[in-house]
């Protein structure tokens, strides 16, 4: 059974995450996770869904939100999917097996059943996560169909097999904070190069935008304040860098496994054999027939938009 998990805030029905899983029949596999004052209104356009209020007395935390749909998906023991709700529609790209085209997607389902299906062929990945939505390059081989230290945005997708790493809910940056616990723990988890997760951070009310008039600005100074704490707890400032073009920060995947080196947390021959296994697994899963039969429905259903260059 696919479970779909969203953590909202202030986009009672205009989430478009949210409204897409509704239009698509996908209502009884969606889990929403919203704070106590906003039931109301969440229940007004979402009472098909499976509706988890969540109380905190001392105030907002998406961190800690995200951190308790872990424990959810970890204590079920079933695979589970994390998407941000503001999701517009998913790109995927092509491989030389298939020959498809790129294409853009509204299909959740299948990004869905794509990325279990690589759970089942990588049995110790504890997640996946797509690319963001900003990445233009759509070309990839079956040597790098998955990347690892790889920092998760929009959509995560957890095997849910157990794992111990989770985000500290005293920053916001819980995507590249949880990434980091997964690397210093061992735990792997890689992103999949063949799709692209297109949301409108920034561009629509609510989440993140909520009780801010200036969102820009705001974005600036929580980014500076997430990038700070994240170089204090974990001592690594080389590894983290703000990109001039997106205003957002991020880390580094060769600087990444430098740093890994040099304190020691990976060996030489660890590094090796863990590079080894990420090649290994992306030329299993890129060659795998199921694989390719699931992501040869994206051109022969109703969900699918269009085809790159026709817009």
């Amino acid at each position: 059974m696919r479970n779909f998990h969203v953590p909202s805030l202030g986009r009672a029905g205009v989430s478009t995450t949210l409204n897409h899983l509704k239009e698509q029949g996908l209502s009884i596999n969606t889990h929403v996770w919203i704070y106590d004052f906003e039931e109301k209104e969440y229940r007004k356009y979402y009472s098909d869904m499976n509706i988890h209020i969540l109380h905190f007395p001392d105030g907002k935390n998406l961190t800690r939100k995200r951190n308790m749909i872990m424990d959810f998906i970890m204590k079920s023991g079933e695979s589970g999917m994390m998407l941000d709700d503001d999701i517009n529609q998913f790109i995927i790209g092509k491989t030389k097996y298939s020959n498809y085209k790129v294409v853009k997607t509204m299909d959740f389902a299948l990004v869905y059943d794509l990325l279990e299906r690589a759970s089942i062929l990588c049995p110790d990945v504890v997640s996946f996560c797509t690319k963001r939505n900003f990445i233009t390059t759509y070309e990839h081989n079956e040597k790098s169909l998955f990347t690892k230290f790889s920092v998760p945005s929009a959509l995560v997708f957890f095997t849910g097999k157990n794992m111990i790493s989770r985000a500290d809910e005293k920053t916001k940056a819980d995507d590249i904070c949880l990434a980091t616990e997964c690397w210093l723990n061992k735990e792997l988890a890689l992103k999949i190069n063949l799709i692209y997760a297109k949301f409108s951070f920034g561009n629509n009310a609510g989440g993140l935008q909520t009780g801010h008039t200036d969102f820009n600005e705001s974005t600036k100074q929580r980014l500076e304040e997430e990038r700070d704490f994240m170089i204090e707890k974990y001592d690594n400032a080389c590894t983290y860098s703000f990109n001039t073009k997106t205003g957002y920060f991020g880390s580094n995947g060769s600087k990444v496994r430098k740093w890994l080196l040099d304190t020691g947390k990976y060996t030489t021959e660890e590094m090796k054999a863990l590079d080894t296994k990420v090649k290994e697994y992306s030329k299993l899963v890129y060659e795998d027939e199921i694989f390719n039969d699931i992501l040869s429905r994206v051109h022969n259903n109703k969900w699918n938009i269009i085809k790159k260059g026709e817009n």
